[in-house]
């Protein structure tokens, strides 16, 4: 399926570049499943080897799939984004996103391992990308509530989650479904409602 020349395995970023379909799974604190989502992605080079725009559709109605989900909002904005990313040999950050309020930074460790942690108003999210062959990605981490947040569906008298503990574990699995971005899945930033 991959042809050996596909990629730059020395060039940071490379490896994510083309279209790729997925799910996105929620579990609570305890591990327990709390929904599943899914995704279609778009990744390609604004400017190769220094920005790189990141696209991540759901693939069913958001609003409906994530009501009673506690953190909705903050969900939201993990499985459904779009953003620049200028890259900086290993690292990168964004430098404009669809929601005015997330920032991403993130690294390459070694070639097809990243890590990344997106910011935003409801916490952070932290999550590993890691590579199990050029066509299969797997991403897995914690999301931590911002101080005072109270995820939906907690008594108003509960107390809020003690800050910096993990309140959702996001995992999603992708494959690559092709190597080039057809143009009708590459658009411009738009600013969220």
């Amino acid at each position: 399926m991959t042809r050996p020349t596909d990629f730059d395995y020395a060039r940071p970023y490379d490896l994510m570049v083309g279209l790729w379909a997925g799910m996105a799974t929620s579990y609570d604190a305890q591990g327990n499943y709390l929904l599943s989502v899914p995704s279609l992605v778009a990744i390609y080079w604004e400017r190769p080897g220094t920005v790189l725009h990141y696209r991540q559709d759901e693939m069913a109605d958001l609003d409906e799939r994530l009501e009673g989900h506690p953190h909705a909002s903050a969900l939201a904005k993990i499985i459904h984004h779009n953003f620049n990313l200028k890259i900086t040999g290993k690292s990168c950050v964004s430098t404009e996103a669809s929601h005015k309020d997330v920032r991403v930074a993130g690294t390459e460790t070694r070639p097809g391992v990243y890590l990344f942690h997106l910011m935003f108003e409801e916490g952070h999210y932290y999550n590993n990308q890691y590579f199990t062959d050029p066509n299969e990605r797997q991403i897995i981490g914690p999301f931590v509530a911002a101080a005072g947040e109270q995820p939906v569906g907690r008594r108003a008298a509960s107390p809020p989650a003690p800050v910096g503990m993990i309140t959702v574990v996001v995992a999603q699995t992708f494959t690559r479904i092709a190597y080039d971005v057809p143009e009708r899945f590459k658009r411009p930033i738009r600013k969220a409602r």
